[in-house]
């Protein structure tokens, strides 16, 4: 009986005739049933535009996320001078916005897992920008607050397309490409100097709020032509959709990946629970996970404070002109500051050797150099230049690789609360990191606890499982399998995703 003519074309139409009669299915026919894994298909796509495009989303969002945090270390002294605030006022102004990241990450990770990576992130995007520009029209203290507090709960979402770019790229580059995102947080942090350097006492702390707000449009831009994750998408039952983006991605790529269909999970969860982090299979990676997070938020975070309030000009109160209300020696913060960028290019070397390793040797570094600089406070700005460099680089490669190893240790239903549970706890302690520095307490003290606190992340990083070049399977509690171990022509842990 032929079918309907407009149910089918021709060809199918001739397909099913020559099955029904006992001929062999058609080439054609055998190719849209064949069933391939979401790995084995990224795979083949490779690296191209698509990554490229994915790539300068994540990194316009560092470079965002990057510059907001780095104004802290100057509006906080400067809108003290404007409207006469007292030091728990100025911790305060810091204390909001990762009160505000804090709030954003749960919300936005577990919107992310729930309603996509794409939609998440552009109501993240809209926050950022939004009150980004409303912070230059703060006029008194409350509102200053507001605004800053709400741009935090947009940098809560920062995480998002981090984790995207993770789940859509092959093992062997994916390193390499959040590493990326890591060296545009160098230059955000750079950029933030420089521009307070030529604007802040021309222009005061409005239009420098102003300025680390604009990387924002950029990436709402780029944002626009960007199709949803396909790893969430087929997490979600969702086939035909992450077939489409699959297709999409590789159209970009110039790649044909012919007709297929995606392999489903063996286990479907279509609800995202975030206490599933906790599970047997998972407990012990969150938990060592969750150091060197609240290690790396306290510490990261503290130097950058650090660094600026012992390098803040003290003279700048004497100047009689009104630009001239905040000001800092900049030429030795904008010098720590290059450390970010630089050290993270050397950790393109060394990231896919060993991710333990890396993270193991920053911490201790960054811990090593940061107690130095308790007991040599009272030495030449040069000494303190030179060990703020090394301690703000290598704190920046530790959480750099921190981020990377996260989304690596966890499936796909939970990968970005998981993210955000993590944030979040980096920011708790960036919030306290905020009051610890501006406390009054003497700098060896101040010093001898971030430093500590590097090193005791440091020895815990040393006992984590290795992550570099494991498939991000989708299964809870799969063992991880790196390709480096793998045997000839075996390709574990690519049965699901």
């Amino acid at each position: 009986k032929k079918p309907p003519p407009s149910t089918c074309t021709w060809k199918i139409c001739v397909d099913l005739y020559l099955s029904r009669m006992g001929g062999a299915t058609s080439k054609r026919a055998k190719a849209q049933g064949q069933v391939r894994a979401l790995d084995d298909v990224i795979s083949d796509i490779g690296v191209g535009w698509w990554q490229v495009q994915l790539l300068y989303i994540l990194c316009v969002a560092s470079m965002a996320d990057a510059m907001e945090i780095g104004l802290l270390s100057f509006l906080g002294p400067c809108v003290e001078e404007e409207m006469g605030l007292s030091s728990t006022e100025e911790s305060t102004i810091t204390g909001v916005v990762f009160v505000g990241e804090t709030i954003g990450a749960f919300f936005f990770g577990e919107l992310a897992d729930l309603k996509g990576r794409r939609y998440s992130y552009a109501i993240s995007l809209v926050f950022m920008a939004v009150f980004g520009v409303a912070t230059y029209f703060a006029g008194n203290y409350a509102e200053v607050l507001a605004f800053r507090g709400l741009v935090g709960f947009g940098v809560g979402g920062c995480c998002v397309p981090f984790d995207y770019l993770a789940e859509v790229a092959p093992p062997a580059w994916r390193g390499k490409a959040c590493l990326c995102s890591s060296l545009w947080w160098g230059f955000g942090s750079v950029l933030t100097t420089g521009s307070a350097w030529l604007l802040l006492d021309a222009y005061g702390w409005r239009v420098l709020a102003l300025v680390c707000a604009a990387p924002v449009v950029l990436a709402m831009l780029a944002l626009a032509t960007l199709h949803e994750s396909p790893r969430w998408l087929l997490a979600q039952g969702r086939e035909p959709e992450a077939r489409a983006a699959l297709i999409a991605g590789a159209r970009l790529n110039g790649k044909d990946l012919g007709e297929f269909r995606l392999a489903p999970y063996t286990v479907k969860r279509h609800q995202a629970d975030p206490r599933e982090i906790f599970a047997p299979g998972l407990r012990r990676s969150t938990l060592q996970l969750a150091l060197n997070w609240v290690a790396f938020g306290f510490s990261y975070y503290g130097i950058v404070l650090y660094i600026a309030e012992i390098l803040e000009d003290s003279d700048s109160s004497s100047t009689s002109s009104s630009s001239d209300y905040c000001s800092f020696d900049y030429e030795p913060i904008f010098i720590s500051s290059l450390s970010e960028p630089m050290v993270i290019v050397l950790g393109f070397l060394i990231i896919d050797r060993s991710r333990r390793v890396t993270q193991y040797l920053s911490y201790f570094l960054a811990g090593l150099f940061i107690a130095l600089m308790a007991y040599l406070s009272s030495t030449s700005t040069a000494t303190l230049t030179a060990l703020a460099f090394v301690a703000r680089g290598a704190i920046d490669l530790a959480a750099s690789t921190t981020w990377l190893v996260t989304p690596e240790s966890y499936p796909t239903e939970v990968r970005a609360s998981a993210h955000a549970v993590h944030f979040i706890a980096a920011r708790l302690a960036a919030f306290f990191a905020s009051y610890w520095i501006y406390s009054g307490l003497s700098d060896s003290l101040i010093c001898t606890v971030i430093g500590l606190l590097c090193i005791l992340a440091a020895v815990n990083s040393f006992l984590m499982q290795e992550t570099s070049g494991v498939h991000l399977d989708d299964m809870q509690g799969t063992p991880r399998t790196s390709l480096h171990k793998q045997e000839p022509g075996g390709e574990a842990g690519r049965g699901s995703a």
